[in-house]
């Protein structure tokens, strides 16, 4: 049977189960004991989900770990060898999956398998009795010899059917319930299966019922299978008496849905809410007012779907620190750097496809603070550092943005040698080079092909890093930030800005009939320039607020006469004014970041389509702020 569309899936929930493990393992010297049955939980789906798919490397190791696992949930005490030994595992499991995406088979890595396995086994271990493979179907028995199911005697008898429905879509329904059968199992030795396994591995069945005593532990249960692979539903039916009629209790399944479908439906639903926007602004005021109970009950309506539609597409970044946790530690292993690496907030959410793109560009980061940044124990103790390197991942909000931040503790980027190898390469003459300030000396690191390395390692010195890493966050509309210490450490961080989400903005424009857009967040207040006037000081305008004087933003289309605003824009260290023409309104749109080749302008967030049709470009106002004095869409200045 092709198993090949069932692919994705299998990658999708392996890596799920992977990194629910990673997180039960706190480290490599301990294994929280109250974390082992879900460890063993995971382990023993893996191996089920690579069974069904064929998939025997995979199978054999993920039974391998269920069986060390086992050993420790029955009461044998973990030694650091063996939780090494586990993470060990998962790492070439994580490598069994990538191979299977890739290629659609987990050969060829027999070598890691076998040290995998080997680790795990360590020990003298008696061996354990492998059920028969319930992905055997035997020969179709005769409806006479088909026994019936039988009921424990000498015990309480069942009072709770637990139903549980298979996928429609499952290539193999009967393994999937044998599975199932053996959870339950665990938590119930005495089931009572309807029908029997003999019967829906003849038959191919995608439905089972088992009757259970009426137990509180019976809902942890139905809602753990509920949790398993290609499970589409599970029921929980209490068998009615005379003395005790309940409705029957349901256990709402939950879906996978493609992204594509998700793709579809948040624009359906940012059309119906445009739609509606504009059929509003459109009604005359008396029409307005004569209907506005029902406009603002269906814009109410059409926002929370929208929400609702957007946070479905929200993804954790648990998946991608699990993966940056895993290269850390193969790297620091093979350059014999001990790195421990740490992160905060990776339960902060942003769009999937978002996070995919993030991947690789931290990737490059977390190995160059391994390689480049961090010292090898001996250094690092005549610095009179700690002998284990530190590597945090930290991810925040800040109103519209998201940072993420990757920061070392090690020994920071030596400008000198930057500002050697650009002279050397010709980027700048030796004059030239010698009057580069750290700002722009960070800068050169990450133009293409750049690298101060004079040799070419496994690791690094190919010139590929910071510039995929600022290439990868200006496509998503986003910033690179950099700053290092010599003997402290660098710091790297991603600005992000929101990526399909509802933001309120601010609407304005100049003379022409362009309309742009900042984050209201970010606009301090909105000063009339009949009020408050501009001066000059030199070549530089400035917005007189009172007796503070507020530098103007040389940014901008059109000219000021001395009518118009002053947008003020908060700024670390001086606030700053953008002076525009007209504000129109405020409103919650969606911005969606622009594609090549305005992905380039850092100071562009994106384009949002507004109530009343027209388009509007979506600036950031700390990216305005940063540029300041750029010779980058500088607006002339006025005489």
């Amino acid at each position: 049977m092709d198993t090949s569309k069932y692919l994705d899936l299998y990658v999708t929930e392996c890596r799920e189960h992977l990194a629910r493990m990673r997180r039960g393992i706190p480290s490599r010297e301990e294994v929280q004991k109250s974390a082992l049955a879900e460890l063993f939980r995971n382990a023993h789906s893996l191996k089920g989900m690579a069974a069904s798919m064929g998939f025997d490397a995979t199978s054999t190791l993920a039974h391998r770990m269920e069986t060390l696992l086992g050993r420790w949930r029955d009461g044998e005490a973990p030694t650091a060898g063996q939780s090494s030994a586990l993470l060990a595992a998962l790492d070439a499991l994580d490598s069994l999956v990538d191979q299977a995406q890739r290629t659609g088979s987990d050969q060829g890595l027999d070598e890691a398998v076998e040290r995998a396995v080997r680790g795990l086994d360590a020990g003298p271990v008696a061996p354990a009795a492998v059920p028969a493979s319930p992905f055997e179907r035997p020969a179709p028995p005769s409806p006479a010899s088909q026994p019936p199911p039988v009921r424990p005697s000498g015990r309480a008898a069942p009072s709770v059917r637990v139903t549980v429905t298979i996928d429609p879509a499952s290539p193999l329904p009967a393994a999937r319930l044998a599975v199932v059968m053996n959870k339950v199992r665990e938590a119930f030795p005495d089931l009572v299966m309807e029908p029997g396994l003999a019967e829906i591995q003849a038959g191919n069945l995608r439905r089972a019922a088992f009757l259970l005593p009426d137990s509180p532990r019976v809902k942890d249960l139905a809602r753990s299978v509920q949790g398993l692979s290609e499970v589409s539903g599970v029921s929980l039916e209490r068998e009615a008496t005379p003395a005790d009629a309940h409705p029957d209790q349901v256990l709402v399944g939950s879906l996978r849905v493609q992204s594509a479908d998700l793709d579809a439906l948040l624009a359906q639903t940012s059309d119906l809410l445009f739609q509606l926007n504009a059929f509003q602004s459109g009604l005359p005021e008396r029409e307005r007012r004569r209907h506005r109970f029902w406009l603002e009950s269906h814009l109410s309506s059409l926002n929370r779907l929208f929400d609702q539609v957007l946070a479905v597409r929200l993804v954790p970044f648990d998946s991608l620190v699990d993966r940056l946790g895993r290269a850390v530690r193969e790297l620091s292993g093979r350059l014999g750097k001990p790195v421990r690496f740490e992160h905060a907030g990776s339960d902060q959410q942003v769009d999937r496809s978002v996070l995919e793109k993030l991947l690789d560009p931290l990737m490059h980061l977390a190995r160059n603070a391994v390689d480049h940044g961090i010292e090898g124990p001996a250094d690092r103790a005549a610095a009179g550092k700690p002998a284990e390197g530190l590597l945090k991942l930290s991810i925040a909000r800040e109103g519209e943005a998201l940072f993420v931040t990757l920061e070392d503790d090690g020994r920071g980027i030596d400008l000198e040698a930057v500002r050697q190898a650009a002279a050397e390469r010709g980027l700048y003459s030796p004059q030239e080079a010698a009057l580069l300030d750290r700002d722009r000396l960070l800068e050169v690191l990450t133009l293409p092909a750049f690298t101060t390395r004079k040799e070419v390692s496994e690791v690094s010195g190919r010139g590929v890093g910071l510039d995929v890493v600022r290439a990868a966050v200006e496509s998503l509309g986003g910033h690179l930030e950099m700053a290092t210490e010599a003997g402290l450490g660098s710091r790297f961080s991603l600005v992000l800005p929101s990526a399909v989400t509802l933001t309120r903005v601010l609407v304005f424009g100049w003379e022409d009939e362009v309309r742009y857009g900042l984050p209201s967040s970010q606009v301090q207040s909105i000063l009339d320039l009949a009020v408050h006037p501009l001066v000059r000081q030199g070549s530089r305008r400035y917005l007189d607020d009172g007796g503070e004087l507020l530098p103007v933003l040389r940014w901008g289309t059109g000219r000021s006469d001395g009518r118009g605003y002053a947008l003020r824009i908060g700024a670390p260290q001086r606030d700053r004014v953008l002076v525009v023409s007209r504000v129109y309104q405020s409103e919650r749109v969606v911005i969606l970041p622009w594609g090549p080749p305005l992905e380039m302008v850092p100071e562009w967030m994106g384009g949002a389509l507004l109530s009343t049709g027209d388009l509007a470009y979506i600036l950031d106002g700390r990216a305005l702020v940063k540029r300041d004095g750029e010779d980058v869409h500088v607006q002339a200045d006025e005489g």
